[in-house]
């Protein structure tokens, strides 16, 4: 293989490889976190995130050993999620019980 193909095959390949990873690509505003991160910024478990994977709220990105998810996508979410309930306060039987339903649902 020549120089000049194997350099453009190198460039594809780590072109490829920033997507996969989800690594930030000059002019790309899209900022990614990992799954226990997302969990943070949303205040909810890494489960919860997973959940929101699989019922096709959130798009997953990275690698198998590696779940990414967009920063943007993950607000977008949780802006139309309910409001959390103070910890302290006692959550009623149907409020569980529809969070239940919701989330029986894939929601």
């Amino acid at each position: 293989m020549d120089a000049t193909t194997l350099a453009a095959f190198e460039g594809m390949v780590r072109r490829v490889i920033r997507e996969e990873m989800g690594a930030s690509v000059p002019g790309r505003d899209v900022d990614m976190l990992t799954l226990v991160e997302a969990a943070t910024l949303a205040r909810t478990s890494s489960a919860a995130i997973q959940a929101w994977l699989k019922s096709g709220q959130l798009t997953r990105y990275g690698t198998v050993r590696r779940i990414l998810v967009s920063r943007r996508q993950l607000l977008e979410v949780l802006r139309h999620q309910p409001p959390a309930l103070a910890d302290d306060a006692e959550v009623p039987d149907d409020a569980i019980e529809a969070r239940a339903a919701q989330y029986a649902r894939g929601g």
